[in-house]
């Protein structure tokens, strides 16, 4: 509880927001602080990591934009570490078993 009123508080006076979205201040520490909790301080760090890659490198498919190299570069980062992510959490194992068509 301490832990969100402080994230709220920091987010609310550092980015002054206005008071119609103090609500969604809340929620994004609520989220932060969930995670944290639920899935430990990794999963936070990795959360926190893609949230703020997506605000400095916006989204685009125009591909002729001028910021539109930095994007395709951060998207092939972020998937290279999730597919990382997943082949490291298999441990070894394959993907399905080979169990799938003898059920």
């Amino acid at each position: 509880m301490l832990l969100w009123l402080l994230l709220a508080t920091v987010n609310t006076l550092i980015g002054q927001t206005p008071i119609q979205l103090i609500f969604f201040t809340g929620l994004s520490a609520f989220l932060v602080v969930l995670v944290l909790y639920r899935f430990g301080l990794l999963a936070t760090v990795s959360a926190l990591f893609f949230a703020h890659l997506w605000v400095f490198f916006p989204m685009t498919t125009e591909l002729t934009a001028w910021y539109a190299t930095d994007f395709v570069l951060a998207l092939i980062m972020c998937v290279a570490l999730a597919a990382y992510g997943f082949y490291s959490s298999l441990a070894g194992q394959r993907l399905l078993g080979g169990k799938l068509l003898e059920d």
